[in-house]
């Protein structure tokens, strides 16, 4: 979750079970650090241990955010003071602002309502429309709420899209216009925990992401859920804020740069959606080190090739029971190995062969590149990404004088890395069922960052004179 704006607000904190005893402190959510309580003395009366303390749930009142539930705290850091104020530190996981619950694993959400990075430029539908005459001066603003869209999930889960909208304030004097925002709202057949909502969540920014050009990334700015059961009547919206493992600026990304948007596969949404929440799991590994690339948290360009080369690696296996020979053979064999094998190397043995019905990386990588050959120079240059790629993997992993004769380097790793990037995006489409034509239009749109990254890619590298 990226936070937006800095939130400093403060009050009183407290344990569950020590209502009476209360400690005055700030509470700082910001995307720069942790989320942390400043406390101006300690949560348990006479605590000066030394060893680090760590509480499940601590309840808090503070300005603007209300009542807070703090969970999965620890004490980062305290300050005794025999003269004046003592002062402790306290780091938190997750915060519910509005409500206090000293039980929250007992507690259940109806549906969940988020806001991410770009959606609105995704969903490109203002309903906004500006009627500009000149010369006589007469302007008008209009504004007409775009449509909900709703689609249902293979579990009976609803994910809505939807619109907030503000209307020009009273009285109003100097200036009048109206504001839009898309929001997306989950609701499952039956009330869930809220690990239910923030991991659908993810799973929801990150297929934004997959639209955005020159590694933008989408991230959760705004999460809030109702508690309570379907069949209850008195709800409670209580707004979650936690903090993602890593977070990045949001950069400036137009409706006119995605990839693609939502018109583009509204015909078949529905059966999109459900293809890439069903196969998330499967995938997330290789995708977590996708987005983890697209992030920009590794700062060496080798270091950035070998996640790339580890996702796709990662992606096959995944996605593929396939091996070199039937696994039924492959044991018979395996078995006829091991009886003629003098017993002082039959353990050596039998952990060479415990893996060796695996496809190599080369093998994997051909796999992965052969449905996309057209736009990667054919079969033919197909197997020399193939060659490139795992001779530079094994170099950079291993070291190996073998593999550094093919191995790749400078712009020519680069290129390299572009290619692999496309590749791993074009087979998640595939995978959320995005169909040829969509290939086909983000490969011949000549504006399209694609097509032009690609072109650079294949491109044929100048040897530097020496």
């Amino acid at each position: 979750m990226r936070i937006e704006e800095e939130i400093i607000c403060e009050g009183e904190f407290w344990l569950p079970d020590s209502d009476d005893y209360r400690v005055i402190g700030k509470i700082i959510i910001n995307n720069e650090e942790a989320m942390r309580v400043d406390l101006y003395g300690f949560l348990e009366r006479g605590n000066f241990s030394s060893e680090s303390k760590r509480y499940p749930v601590i309840l808090g009142v503070v300005e603007k955010l209300g009542e807070l539930t703090l969970l999965n705290s620890f004490v980062s850091v305290f300050n005794i003071s025999f003269s004046g104020v003592n002062r402790s530190k306290i780091i938190t996981n997750m915060i519910y602002s509005g409500v206090h619950l000293t039980e929250p694993e007992k507690n259940f959400f109806k549906e969940c309502r988020l806001k991410c990075d770009y959606l609105d430029e995704w969903m490109d539908t203002p309903g906004i429309t500006v009627d500009t005459k000149y010369p006589d001066e007469k302007h008008t603003i209009s504004y007409s709420k775009p449509k909900a869209i709703s689609s249902s999930l293979e579990d009976g889960t609803i994910v809505q899209i939807d619109y907030e909208y503000t209307l020009p304030g009273y009285p109003v004097l100097k200036e009048a216009g109206y504001t839009q925002q898309a929001f997306i709202k989950i609701i499952p057949i039956k009330s869930m925990e809220l690990s239910y909502f923030t991991s659908f969540a993810a799973k929801l920014s990150n297929f934004i992401t997959l639209s955005l050009p020159d590694n933008g990334l989408s991230e959760i700015t705004s999460f809030s859920c109702i508690m309570g059961n379907k069949e209850s009547k008195n709800s409670i919206c209580v707004n979650v804020f936690y903090k993602s493992l890593s977070s990045v600026n949001k950069r400036k990304i137009n409706a006119n740069d995605m990839l693609f948007k939502y018109k583009n596969i509204a015909a078949s949404f529905n059966c999109i959606l459900n293809k890439w929440i069903n196969s998330y799991t499967q995938i997330e590994s290789a995708i977590q080190l996708y987005f983890s690339y697209i992030a920009g948290r590794q700062t060496l360009i080798e270091a950035r090739f070998l996640t790339l080369a580890q996702s796709l690696e990662i992606l096959h296996r995944n996605t593929t029971s396939e091996k070199y020979i039937d696994e039924g053979k492959y044991d018979e064999l395996v078995n006829t190995l091991i009886e003629n094998c003098p017993e002082t190397h039959r353990k050596w043995l039998m952990g060479r062969l415990l893996t060796g019905n695996e496809l190599s990386l080369n093998n994997r990588l051909i796999n992965l590149f052969m449905p996309f050959h057209e736009h990667l120079g054919g079969k033919r240059g197909v197997e020399k990404i193939a060659r490139k790629t795992t001779a530079t993997r094994n170099y950079l992993t291993h070291y190996s004088p073998l593999s550094k004769r093919e191995a790749v380097n400078g712009e020519a790793l680069v290129k390299l890395i572009f290619v692999l990037e496309i590749v791993i995006l074009f087979h998640l489409y595939t995978i959320a069922g995005l169909n040829n034509e969509n290939f086909h239009r983000l490969l011949t749109e000549t504006a399209n960052p694609l097509k032009m990254k690609l072109g650079y890619a294949l491109s044929k590298t100048e040897k530097k004179k020496v």
